[in-house]
């Protein structure tokens, strides 16, 4: 829900909250006290909300009858509407997106021009878009107001954008205005062949088309010997590109750093389920033939790992090495923390920063060797750690086999009404169901089916021993509250 509360006011992130529990609950209609209780709001308010998403839903889908009643109204059948539709109706009306949008496509953006067409103040508009601004900082991105722009790093600027426009549009419709989605995939098919993956391609033509309008408004990425990282001796590089014509207006010299940055870009940004087996032997390959440095740096950081905590490690998780190289890669090349799109959708990620295994991935960049080698790594060790540990704390779970949330489970036996939770928490990596020979005391977290107001568990709350009610008609969104528990409880740990 980040992101949503990045763009969208508190009555439209309501509106998308309620049409998200419309959608993904497991239930043939509902009540607006259902709703109230889950959105924990007022049933008033539930139901004002609820009148305010109608008036969406009805504008969005002319079939969508007024008369038809309440009943059938809070149905996930009813609505014809995605998630996704739904969000970039709402994206699109929302001040702080089109500011975003105005200053990345306008050709000449001022602020004046800006407030004049959407009748707002520049009070108004500042203390609207505070929030994305904010967030922002931690990619050092700022809005520029005298002219306005959003300055930094170019390559994080182009991240930040793409990142915003994929959430935000997510295949469904076409946001730039300059150019149109497929003058922009042709110009990409005349140098390369179409990719089978769909996703893959919405992905690459998207990322094209940002760079064609930052490139077409005067914002060029600088060189950087950083890209030989990647490029050096790497034959994909003469593939994944696009033709001359498509920069018109800059020199041959800067279009092939443009070159080199979109086919960095691919390797750090763009993925897919269904192609990831392919890109990820690919990339691998070029890193281990060259004996790249991130290669020996990813081999390093690993073995340390599994030396500070006496535990052997298979290197050859692909998996594992595939997201450690991409992360070392974007840090190495565009050499700041960058935009990652985990960080717009979990607001939990920095939980992660004071963890131990944080601090002795940390500490392995302060490592003389190390440091040498790969200097730029050094310098942001601290975000590159904290990003590491929550992207890898599923494999490196391995490294503390005793840092798991351990579970008191106090339920019916094991038939179709807990077998299904069983089998959930089997498949948590980091929850560890304890055996009948357990104390309470040993558990951080007791599950039971027992209400918190039973005799016997008031027992428990009174020693201060974190209790989880689980009710034996659990819902979909029972299961997904479960497991954020147990993430929260993991990562505190």
């Amino acid at each position: 829900m980040l992101f949503e509360e990045l763009f969208l006011e508190k009555a439209d992130q309501q509106k998308f909250q309620m049409f998200r529990v419309l959608k993904t609950t497991d239930a043939t209609s509902l009540t607006i006290n259902d709703i109230s209780d889950r959105l924990h709001l007022s049933y008033q308010q539930a139901y004002n909300t609820f009148q305010d998403l109608l008036r969406d839903m009805q504008a969005l889908d002319d079939s969508l009858n007024s008369t038809t009643g309440r009943q059938k109204l809070l149905s996930q059948h009813t609505f014809k509407i995605s998630l996704d539709q739904y969000r970039i109706f709402l994206l699109e009306q929302s001040l702080v997106f089109q500011f975003i949008d105005y200053l990345f496509q306008a050709s000449n953006p001022t602020v004046a021009d800006f407030c004049e067409r959407h009748f707002v103040s520049k009070s108004t508009l500042l203390r609207k878009s505070t929030p994305v601004k904010h967030f922002m900082t931690r990619y050092s991105l700022r809005f520029s107001y005298t002219h306005l722009k959003i300055t930094g790093n170019e390559m994080n600027i182009r991240y930040f954008l793409f990142i915003v426009y994929w959430i935000g549009f997510h295949g469904i419709k076409w946001p730039l205005h300059d150019f149109s989605e497929v003058a922009i995939r042709d110009a990409y098919l005349e140098k390369n062949p179409e990719h089978q993956d769909f996703i893959v391609t919405l992905q690459q033509v998207l990322l094209l088309g940002i760079i064609r309008v930052r490139v077409s408004r005067g914002y060029l990425v600088q060189d950087s010997r950083a890209f030989d990282l990647i490029t050096a001796k790497n034959s994909l590089f003469a593939q994944l590109t696009f033709p001359d014509h498509f920069l018109p207006t800059v020199s041959t010299a800067k279009q092939q750093v443009e070159k080199k940055f979109f086919f960095f870009a691919q390797a750090s940004l763009i993925t897919s389920v269904p192609d990831y087996n392919q890109r990820e032997a690919k990339l691998l390959n070029y890193f281990k033939t060259q004996n790249n440095p991130l290669w020996q740096i990813a081999l390093a950081l690993l073995n340390h790992l599994a030396q500070t905590y006496q535990t052997s490690l298979q290197t050859d998780n692909n998996l594992v090495m595939v997201s450690l190289l991409r992360a070392l890669m974007t840090t190495a090349i565009i050499q700041e923390n960058y935009p990652k799109i985990i960080e717009f959708l979990q607001s939990d990620t920095e939980k992660y920063a004071n963890s131990p295994i944080c601090q002795v991935i940390a500490d392995f960049f302060t490592i003389p060797q190390v440091r040498k080698k790969m200097p730029q790594l050094y310098r942001k060790r601290q975000a590159l750690s904290q990003y590491l540990c929550y992207l890898l704390h599923p494999q490196l779970q391995k490294f503390e086999i005793q840092k798991t949330v351990k579970i008191w489970l106090v339920a019916e036996n094991s038939d179709l009404l807990t077998s299904d939770l069983l089998y959930f928490l089997d498949r948590i990596s980091i929850a560890q169901i304890l055996d009948q020979n357990a104390s309470p005391a040993d558990a951080d977290l007791i599950l039971t089916t027992i209400d918190a107001h039973a005799p016997l568990i008031k027992q428990l709350t009174q020693r201060r021993l974190p209790v989880l009610h689980w009710r034996l008609d659990a819902q979909e969104s029972d299961y997904y509250s479960l497991y954020l528990k147990i993430k929260t409880i993991y990562a505190a740990k």
